[in-house]
């Protein structure tokens, strides 16, 4: 933002020069103030320095933020996309394509491998086999989830399924 001065410009020219870059910048720094930037808090050091110490720290805590804030919209973006994904083999299956289900299934495991629906895709994998006719994949998958989820609410329903 700042003008270069030419090597020429020297004595009475360039104080001239730096007092009206140094009053331009006075405005920015009250600005500063007035949005919250807070005084030295009588640890001996002058407003312009606690405030250049602090700025980085500000700069870091912002950036942590945003990317916390990231991170949050793209794990509810992934949940999105797994249910939808889910709630469509659940159709498939309903409509009575096992076969179709137990492929789109393969297919969102490999995709959204640890998954926060993983138990709700297995169930419905365990299902999809069964109706399918693939009943010794179905009873190890089904042996499989009573390990990994034996306090899970679909664990009744698996047994059940793999009958």
């Amino acid at each position: 933002m700042d003008a270069e001065l030419p090597e020429e410009a020297s004595g009475a020219g360039s104080l001239a020069a730096n007092d009206a870059r140094a009053a331009s910048d006075r405005p920015r720094r009250r600005r500063r103030r007035a949005s919250g930037a807070r005084r030295s808090c009588g640890r001996g050091r002058p407003d312009g320095k606690a405030a250049a110490a602090a700025k980085p720290v500000d700069a870091e805590a912002e950036a942590r933020a945003e990317a916390a804030r990231l991170a949050a919209e793209e794990r509810a973006s992934r949940l999105a996309a797994e249910s939808a994904r889910l709630t469509a083999a659940r159709l498939t299956l309903r409509r009575g394509d096992a076969a179709g289900a137990v492929t789109m299934l393969g297919d969102i495991a490999r995709d959204f491998p640890g998954g926060r629906l993983a138990e709700e895709r297995e169930s419905l994998l365990i299902e999809a086999l069964v109706r399918s006719g693939k009943t010794a994949a179905a009873r190890q998958r089904a042996a499989a989830f009573l390990r990994a989820y034996p306090k899970s609410l679909a664990a009744q329903r698996v047994k059940q399924i793999a009958e």
